[in-house]
């Protein structure tokens, strides 16, 4: 510091002291010629004003003091202007400088809010400040800063992407990164956290740096079920030459119903991995989407002969032979699993296996007489003696006279029998 500077400060300092504030701020002036961003400065001058109580030209010294502080970005001088700031007599300024004043109070009223513990109160009214003042991006800072102290991590990098997004669009590059680096620090897997490093990396031209993070993004968005944007952001990861993402896109399109799409890059992929089972799946319901009854059924039986014991697939399975006319499967396939049923004592399930074959086979004879005989089991008389009928009058019209006979005469036996005979016998 010069000697001449030095003296200067050492002079205002004087007239501070014994209240002469307009000669202490003209001595201050002198050095601001020489130092117009002498933030500590035009700070000092801010307080010579407000002691003298020149509220309006105080708000200026300060607000032009904070703006540098801001600029370098020493939060800690902001926060303590804005302290000041708000401290001055609002009634004594314009409109403009009015409302920025009562803004400021109303910071320091939500810094006393959190103090207290009233968190929801100061979020609200931190909420009111940014709609009012998008562009101060202090009020954010303050928030990311409660969020921490809450253990809000999310919320508070969430604060500090939204400063980034602003510096972004402003094209401040630097900042940018600067509170990018700071969500990064506490939320750095976050979705919101690749796109906005996805954009920065888009805007600097950085291809390979774009491709790693929008492979990174398409993931991310993958696992969290936004298909939409797990689609981009896959397509624009290949655009710049990344790969491996092939699952990503298939499943994104399957997803949204880009059945087409999504069937030529499935098995794009399992002409690439044959013996991979997982794709199999996802193929097979797009062959049944898209009404390719022969693909489905070569697609289930493969199915089937590694997990042949699933009633799900197997009900599947008869369903799509059907649908290819190839009821004699569908039929055994319906057989199998009522064999099952049975074993297990579940003999509803069994009669459901029974009806889905007749409603495509109804004068399928050993299907009649094992459904009666079932309903004879569970003791359903009624029921035993009309399914026996059905069977009768299937083995006449098939012109198997002896059969039909000696069913009629179970049928008269079974009706003969007392109202409570004993479960499963004649």
């Amino acid at each position: 510091m010069s000697d001449e500077k030095q003296n200067i400060i050492k002079l205002a300092f004087v007239y501070t002291q014994n209240g002469e504030w307009y000669k202490a701020i003209e001595e201050y002036r002198k050095i601001l010629q020489s130092e117009p961003d002498n933030a500590a400065l035009l700070n000092s001058i801010g307080d010579a004003f407000g002691r003298k109580g020149d509220d309006q030209d105080a708000l200026d010294s300060y607000w032009h003091a904070r703006g540098i502080f801001m600029a370098q970005g020493n939060t800690a001088k902001v926060g303590s202007i804005e302290k000041k700031v708000a401290k001055l007599n609002a009634d004594r300024m314009d409109a403009k400088h009015k409302a920025l004043v009562r803004t400021l109070q109303k910071t320091s009223e939500a810094d006393q809010m959190v103090q207290e513990g009233r968190f929801d109160e100061a979020l609200g009214l931190y909420r009111q400040m940014i709609e009012a003042e998008p562009s101060n991006h202090s009020y954010r800072e303050k928030l990311a800063a409660i969020f921490l102290e809450n253990a809000q991590v999310s919320e508070a990098a969430d604060e500090f992407r939204a400063i980034a997004q602003a510096h972004l669009e402003a094209g401040h590059v630097e900042p940018a990164k600067l509170y990018l680096a700071k969500s990064a620090e506490i939320d750095g897997d976050s979705p919101a956290q690749v796109r906005l490093e996805c954009f920065l990396a888009e805007s600097a031209g950085d291809t390979a740096k774009l491709g790693e993070l929008m492979e990174r993004l398409a993931q991310s968005e993958h696992q969290s079920g936004r298909h939409e944007l797990a689609l981009e952001a896959a397509k624009k990861a290949q655009a710049a030459g990344r790969g491996g993402l092939d699952m990503v896109i298939a499943n994104s399109q399957l997803a949204l119903k880009q059945y087409p799409e999504a069937r030529a890059a499935f098995q794009k992929l399992h002409d690439a991995n044959p013996s991979d089972d997982s794709l199999l799946e996802p193929l097979l319901t797009l062959d049944e989407q898209a009404k390719d009854w022969a693909s489905a059924v070569g697609r289930v039986n493969q199915l089937l002969a590694r997990k042949g014991d699933d009633p799900g697939l197997l009900n599947r399975a008869a369903r799509i032979h059907l649908q290819a006319g190839k009821s004699p499967e569908a039929a055994q396939i319906y057989l199998k699993l009522a064999g099952g049923a049975f074993k297990e004592g579940k003999f509803d399930a069994v009669l459901n296996y029974f009806s889905s074959i007749l409603a495509f086979q109804p004068d399928n004879v050993e299907i009649l007489k094992k459904k009666a005989e079932i309903l004879f089991k569970m003791g359903k008389r009624p029921e035993t003696i009309a399914a026996y009928k059905e069977l009768e009058k299937t083995l006449t019209h098939k012109k198997l006279t002896d059969e039909a006979r000696k069913i009629a005469m179970l049928v008269n036996k079974i009706q003969s029998l007392p109202d409570h005979p004993t479960k499963g016998t004649v």
